[in-house]
């Protein structure tokens, strides 16, 4: 199920583009930012109302406890998103995206120094191979890389994405039920989105222009139910059965298939649209760093289950932690 949530994910990619370049013409007054903060707003919300409309009276029986979680991951997803947005405009695309899987390496290192204990071998050559597949997807050249603004704010969303990862499967929210905390963390993250979006536009209209074009809702629909309901919703629902550090490296199969889903997806949209955007082509450095990243997904599961830390050093496995 976290490989599906991978695919809804990467075949939103296309669909978030051809959105913001549709929409920055439709309303040239509105800065890339004001674009990205109204998409999100509209997605987040609007996948709350649904799950909230299918729960009914039962989303007024939310605990404490899962109104707590969804805050946590709401506040997180925030600054995640945020902090990946505006690197882009300091650093390559390709540099944020590398940089922003760091979360397969930092996830092992939080299992270690947590239980004192060494994630299995495999784990450690599943991180290697994402992370080696993660930069020729990306065509990542690490001499061209400085350190500046847009590395950190990379960095810092890798770490937010890590602590969301974490924040999903801590026992102190065991209980919580997973898609009525879902349906409060989408509102949440929404009316989060929704503030900087109506502080950014030039004027609230500009953040309804999709609703005056059928190509325009169409995509956004298309974004509320692939990553928002899809993506996310079968995160928080199933990510407790498979483990942090497992689930770290699964999420990282997402550029295969935004990959994929480029070749195709782009020539569709323009004609839904009636933007300008050409599909990708298939190259021997998509393939290639493809396999690594399907070997490593792989690898992985093949990690003995409960036990991917092995060689205690004197501490008990926390029970937060695969």
């Amino acid at each position: 199920m976290l490989l599906v949530a991978c695919l809804c994910w990467g075949g939103s990619f296309p669909v978030i583009k051809a959105l913001g370049q549709w929409w920055s013409a439709a309303e040239p007054g509105m800065s890339s930012w004001a674009i990205s903060m109204g998409a999100l707003a509209w997605r987040f919300l609007a996948a709350g109302l649904i799950l909230a409309l299918i729960l009914g009276r039962r989303l007024l029986a939310s605990t404490s406890g899962e109104m707590r979680q969804a805050a946590e991951l709401s506040v997180l997803s925030a600054i995640a998103l945020a902090l990946q947005m505006d690197s882009m405009a300091y650093t390559s695309a390709s540099t944020s995206a590398f940089l922003a899987q760091g979360y397969a390496i930092l996830l092992p290192l939080w299992v270690a120094l947590a239980t004192r204990r060494i994630p299995h071998p495999l784990i450690w050559l599943s991180v290697v191979l994402v992370l080696a597949g993660s930069a020729m997807l990306g065509g990542f050249d690490a001499g061209a890389v400085g350190f500046g603004r847009g590395e950190l704010e990379a960095v810092g969303s890798a770490v937010a994405f890590t602590l969301q990862i974490l924040v999903v499967e801590s026992p102190r929210h065991a209980g919580n039920r997973p898609w009525r905390m879902s349906t409060l963390s989408f509102l949440f993250t929404g009316l989060l989105m929704l503030v900087p979006a109506l502080i950014l536009a030039p004027q609230a209209a500009s953040l309804l222009a999709p609703a005056h074009h059928g190509g325009a809702l169409t995509c956004l629909a298309l974004l509320v139910v692939l990553p928002t309901l899809g993506g996310t919703g079968l995160m928080f629902a199933f990510q407790g059965g498979v483990g942090a550090v497992t689930a770290g490296v699964l999420y990282c199969s997402l550029p295969i298939f935004a990959a994929f889903t480029a070749m195709f997806a782009p020539g569709l949209l323009s004609r839904l649209l009636g933007i300008a955007y050409a599909d990708e082509r298939l190259t021997a450095s998509l393939l290639l760093g493809g396999a690594l990243i399907a070997a490593a997904v792989v690898l992985a599961q093949l990690a003995p289950r409960g036990a991917g830390p092995v060689a205690p050093l004197g501490a008990k496995e926390s029970a937060c932690l695969p």
